[in-house]
């Protein structure tokens, strides 16, 4: 399986997933099959909901709460929202999350405080945009990669949203 149709594959699973987490699932598992012969089983409850595959596995969880296993050394404020959160753990080592909040702060402030800690945090970046409206800023260190996007509520200043992903390479 190519890495691109490995990523189609898990985004498939991740949506389907996420219309499991949507329509209640309440602890009851769901096996469907995949395009390469193999399965995927789908789990959880109302909180957390769990894709497995021989690919891997991801877990999605609710508002307001961060997967298991995300790094304390990367700052979520507080007064932030979770919005939504996954983790991804490949077969062969690795694992990928993903965490979207929304903070009643105003977007340049927001931005500043992502930029400080990025640069503090001994990432080497390799990729930065900025307008009005948006920022974005990722990059690497030691087997991780680190991403943030920053974006302005267009109706107001007053709320900013973030969306993190780390990844851990083994």
């Amino acid at each position: 399986m190519t890495k691109r149709t490995h990523r189609t594959f898990t985004l498939a699973l991740v949506l389907a997933g996420a219309a499991v987490l949507a329509a209640g699932c309440t602890g009851d598992s769901v096996t469907i099959p995949t395009p390469d012969g193999g399965k995927a089983v789908i789990s959880g409850d109302k909180e957390v909901s769990t894709i497995t595959t021989d690919q891997g596995k991801v877990t999605l969880s609710s508002e307001n709460q961060l997967p298991e296993g995300f790094p304390k050394d990367i700052p979520i404020p507080g007064k932030a929202a979770i919005q939504a959160s996954m983790k991804s753990e490949g077969k062969e080592g690795g694992e990928v999350y993903t965490v979207a909040y929304e903070i009643e702060q105003p977007f340049e402030e927001t931005k500043s405080g992502v930029e400080s800690f990025f640069k503090s945090s001994g990432y080497t970046e390799s990729t930065r945009l900025t307008d009005e409206a948006i920022f974005l800023i990722a990059g690497k260190k030691e087997g991780l990669s680190l991403h943030f996007t920053v974006s302005k509520d267009m109706e107001s200043d007053r709320t900013t949203n973030v969306t993190i992903v780390h990844e851990v390479n083994k």
